[in-house]
């Protein structure tokens, strides 16, 4: 889902990998070293890939093939208390310009609630992946954890 500090996590998960020096993350944009699976840049950036890789996504856990979970791949799953997600997107969504925009944060409650957001339901989307939560491979991380 957005607004969780995907970007975030995904800059410690590189700084991890690169076992601390910031020499790769410098060097190489987060969209390369991470891509989104669902964008088509990133799509074609990882179909060509080989090896370890790390794949960026906001998609629900029903998008995904089921083959993935069949796979040794690890993943991390980035929540966030829904009240931050819902004030983050509504300022988000103010200032951009090709979608719908949302006259109050009012209106953006009930479009939150309801669903009619990209990527859907937060509730939706939060309940599909937490039944993964008991993979041996599924890693649940909060936003509110990574600030500790």
């Amino acid at each position: 889902f957005l607004y969780l500090g995907t970007n975030w996590l995904m800059e410690t998960v590189c700084l991890i990998h690169s076992k601390g020096d910031p020499k790769w993350i410098q060097s190489v944009p987060i969209g390369e070293r991470s891509p989104w699976v669902e964008a088509f840049r990133g799509y074609n950036l990882l179909k060509d890939k080989e090896g370890p890789r790390f794949i960026t996504s906001h998609l629900p856990v029903q998008l995904f093939p089921r083959s993935f979970f069949k796979s040794k791949a690890k993943m991390i799953y980035l929540i966030r208390n829904p009240r931050d997600v819902l004030v983050s997107g509504y300022f988000f969504w103010r200032s951009a310009k090709l979608v719908k925009k949302p006259q109050s944060l009012e209106q953006y409650f009930e479009w939150f609630v309801q669903g009619n957001v990209v990527f859907g339901s937060w509730f939706d989307h939060t309940r599909g992946w937490m039944s993964m939560r008991d993979k041996e491979n599924f890693l649940i991380l909060s936003y509110e954890e990574m600030k500790w």
